[in-house]
């Protein structure tokens, strides 16, 4: 783990409020956060550890639409028909998390999954497709659904399409 912290010292389940007032972690908080995860996600060849051990989790680095900078997300993912998909549940928060405004401002993004690293493009669903996999979703991954009464927001859905060589 990054400086030597653990999961338990980094209390993952900061990441959101129980105490019912909504509020997330500041920005710098939930970086620290993220390269935790990020720096064992790629020490252990694409898995870690904690509340996250078992599940199917990738990197995806946006750039920072404010910043410019380059931002590494450990986040689920699910694969469905052979397609990868991503949904910004947001753990039931009121807000979009922040890759989401990242990657609608620019798509193109960098993922790692398992030892893979590749450039793709976060596609945002629509419509029809939206509600055709967000029920896939809410099978596969049922806290989904858990996460969505906590919040009246739709949560946004995006396919990662690989770039074309």
């Amino acid at each position: 783990m990054t400086d030597g912290m653990s999961h338990e010292e980094l209390k993952l389940d900061e990441l959101h409020d129980h105490g019912g007032q909504g509020a997330s972690l500041d920005n710098a908080r939930v970086r620290q956060i993220n390269a935790a995860v990020a720096t064992e996600f790629r020490e252990r060849s694409g898995s870690v550890g904690g509340p996250f051990e078992g599940r199917d989790l990738l990197l995806l680095t946006s750039i920072g639409r404010k910043s410019g900078e380059p931002r590494v997300n450990p986040l689920g993912y699910n694969t469905i028909d052979g397609h990868v998909y991503v949904c910004a549940s947001h753990r039931g928060l009121p807000t979009d998390p922040g890759w989401v405004h990242n990657v609608r401002a620019r798509k193109e993004i960098t993922v790692e999954l398992g030892r893979e690293v590749f450039d793709a493009l976060a596609v945002e669903l629509r419509d029809g497709r939206y509600d055709e996999v967000f029920a896939q979703l809410l099978v596969e991954s049922p806290w989904y659904a858990d996460h969505q009464a906590m919040t009246d927001r739709v949560f946004p859905v995006f396919e990662i399409v690989r770039a074309q060589p």
